[in-house]
């Protein structure tokens, strides 16, 4: 059983997508993860971190406390950062903290197995499926952006772009597409004629009836 300590879900989600083989208990804080290991104890065999929960962890040192006093022996702990947060993996490391860590990089299509791969090292019974996980990675990014990973490609199929290798358009080519417009242009100016008369047709018939009702109302009052 693995713990995860992440408050953004979506990252959260992304990361316990790689390790769907395995039991994870999700927590937004610290003091969750302590209240799942004295729940859960000696079955948690591996925390995951977001690298700024480990300062604390490595500071307060509350993960250490606790197991030590329910007699257990600590998990090992991988941590993961991202762009920015550098400084942090530079202190934790300069600090001997003891964690692995790995950056988080969701561009990066090789993450699953670097993430992985570091995560059976710390816990060689680790339950795992690299081609899958990397197959849920790279799916999960084209659902996200809606462009796959080869941008390029995908473009030229959308038809913003000439596909690679293509010849580029030539004058006649443009032409028709030049004519459509105009023709377009046409038919909406016809269109707002058709509307003016329809208009001053419409006024006209409103007037004449109006008339017809005064002297319908006229004519009454002089019965």
């Amino acid at each position: 059983m693995l713990i995860i300590i992440e408050d953004n879900k979506r990252v959260r989600k992304r990361v316990c997508d790689l390790l769907k083989r395995e039991r994870i208990l999700g927590v937004n804080s610290i003091t969750e993860a302590l209240e799942r290991i004295c729940k859960f104890r000696s079955d948690i065999n591996l925390i995951i971190s977001r690298i700024n929960f480990l300062i604390d962890i490595q500071s307060k040192q509350l993960i250490h406390k606790v197991c030590n006093r329910l007699y257990l022996e600590v998990p090992p702990i991988l941590g993961y950062y991202t762009e920015g947060e550098e400084a942090i993996k530079t202190k934790l490391e300069e600090n001997d903290a003891g964690f692995a860590l790995v950056k988080y990089d969701e561009q990066d299509g090789e993450f699953p197995q670097k993430f992985i791969k570091l995560a059976s090292t710390l816990y060689p019974d680790l339950y795992y499926d690299i081609e899958g996980a990397q197959e849920i990675w790279q799916k999960k990014a084209e659902e996200e952006t809606g462009v796959p990973v080869d941008p390029r490609a995908w473009l030229a199929e959308q038809g913003f772009i000439e596909p690679e290798g293509a010849k580029p358009k030539g004058i006649n080519a443009v032409i028709p597409t030049i004519e459509d417009m105009l023709r377009e242009d046409v038919t909406r100016k016809e269109q707002k004629e058709d509307y003016k008369h329809l208009y001053f047709e419409m006024k006209k018939k409103y007037e004449e009836l109006v008339k017809y009702v005064k002297e319908l109302i006229d004519f009454i009052k002089n019965i």
